[in-house]
């Protein structure tokens, strides 16, 4: 399965409001951890103030690798020679 996230759907402001960690304890005893990332979702789809049912990607793991995880994802771009000009190369196609 591949997920695509464009940057229109990607959060902005605070990323305090947009990230969430959720720990679930499964009938063995063992507790899982997920690194939540809410995607921007039109209102229309909300009808109630506690309608939590917003656009998500949840990583579930143990904690360690989830963590390891998401700074080699976060590396992969940190470590990128910056596009000369994001705007004209995707106008062009």
């Amino acid at each position: 399965m591949r997920i695509n996230v464009y940057a229109e759907e990607l959060p902005e402001g605070s990323m305090d409001r947009c990230v969430q960690h959720i720990t679930k304890t499964a009938e063995t005893g063992i507790t899982y951890h997920g690194a939540r990332l809410f995607l921007k979702s039109p209102a229309a789809l909300h009808d109630r103030p506690d309608d939590d049912d917003r656009t998500a990607i949840t990583f579930w793991g143990p904690r360690e690798r989830i963590a390891m995880l998401l700074r080699q994802l976060a590396n992969t771009i940190d470590f990128v020679e910056p596009a000369k000009n994001v705007a004209g190369a995707l106008a062009d196609h």
